[in-house]
């Protein structure tokens, strides 16, 4: 795990109780209203504690945005991990790896919404709102996915399986960018308490997929 002394410093902060129910109530109310509408005394209520209670353990409400997001990266990190484990089980091609890579916006979708939804308002929270960048924590989770997915470029260019021309930090970008907004996208569509399971967006995120690999393919 990144930065693990800061990892060590938030499970601490964890271990009490109170704190553990204000960020738990934090993060519920934030997926439901959004982190602009939230307030404090609301996620107090939900919490069952006192307002003041929140204040003495967070300095404002950006503070207590921050933490819920390390705690959803340091999750979604463990499951894009157990993912990529997928490919040390067997000796598949470099395409079929890069495809349960990009299988984890189905994941993410089908198992996870509530963080696409969180992620988005946070990101345009964060930088609009507060004017403050990603901590470390993030960029730090963010920099060891992408290097796995260059790492998977550079082995299918190297065995023939990938065109020489591409280009992989452009490539890289193109396809997080597009994959992400239209998870995002699609979990605005079905609604994340949807609880059937959603054949057209499992679709378009397969269709995606399949023309991403199209594309990067040797012919």
């Amino acid at each position: 795990m990144p930065n693990q002394d800061k990892y060590d410093d938030v499970m601490k902060l964890l271990e009490n109780e109170r704190i553990k129910r204000v960020v738990t109530a934090a993060r519920e109310e934030f997926v439901e209203q959004g982190i602009m509408n939230s307030k404090i005394k609301n996620i107090a209520k939900r919490a069952g504690v006192g307002e003041a209670s929140v204040y003495r353990y967070f300095t404002d409400k950006n503070e207590l945005a921050k933490l819920v997001a390390f705690l959803y990266w340091k999750e979604m990190y463990e499951v894009f991990s157990a993912q990529m484990a997928q490919q040390l089980e067997s000796d598949i091609s470099a395409l079929d790896k890069i495809r349960i890579y990009l299988g984890l916006f189905k994941t993410l979708l089908q198992d996870y919404p509530k963080f696409l939804i969180f992620t988005e308002d946070f990101d345009g929270y964060m930088e609009h709102v507060v004017n403050d960048r990603k901590s470390e924590n993030f960029e730090s989770k963010i920099s060891d996915i992408k290097d796995h997915f260059l790492t998977l470029i550079k082995e299918g260019k190297d065995n023939g399986e990938i065109r020489d021309d591409i280009d992989m930090k452009y490539i890289y970008s193109f396809v997080s960018q597009v994959m992400s907004s239209t998870t995002q996208k699609l979990v605005s569509r079905v609604g994340y308490l949807h609880n059937e399971t959603d054949l057209y967006a499992e679709r378009c995120l397969d269709d995606l997929v399949d023309m991403f690999i199209h594309y990067i393919k040797k012919d």
